[in-house]
């Protein structure tokens, strides 16, 4: 009653009911993106558990069923594989392959015109375009062996 802005009362409901479920042991928020069902249980260590919207997850960590790899373990493996894909994403931001015998090649500062350090290659391209180095010609230099793009 205290509250008569219709904003802030749906706000403050939505905030009471938000702690409500977060602070109930047998109540956990459905994680399908688009639904707002709240999941009750008989007893906290129930697994898995469908939303009625159709959603089957593991109540103890809310990730998707995943019999019978427990919760900690699902967790780490969640965490290996996004460090490999950081890792993976570095890889394909700072390494190319030498358009010529295909070694993996790493850039680690300077120009763009590359030289394959693979003693039966030795092929010379640019770094941005990964063609022959010859065509970009002595123009692409301005002093110091810095490019000019």
């Amino acid at each position: 009653r205290l509250i008569t802005e219709s904003k802030v009362k749906l706000k403050y409901q939505h905030l009471i009911t938000n702690s409500f479920v977060e602070c109930n042991r047998l109540l956990k928020w459905c994680p399908a993106p688009d639904c707002h069902h709240v999941v009750k249980v008989q007893y906290p260590d129930a697994k898995p558990v469908r939303c009625t919207c159709g959603r089957q997850f593991c109540f103890n960590c809310g990730e998707n069923w995943h019999d019978p790899v427990k919760c900690k373990w699902l967790r780490k493996w969640i965490k290996k594989c996004d460090d490999d894909s950081e890792t993976s994403n570095w890889i394909a931001a700072n390494t190319r392959e030498c358009p010529k015998c295909h070694v993996t090649i790493e850039k680690d500062g300077g120009c763009n015109h590359m030289v394959c350090r693979n003693q039966s290659c030795k092929a010379e391209f640019c770094w941005v375009c990964l063609g022959p180095w010859e065509p970009h010609g002595s123009a692409w230099w301005v002093g110091g062996g810095s490019t000019s793009y």
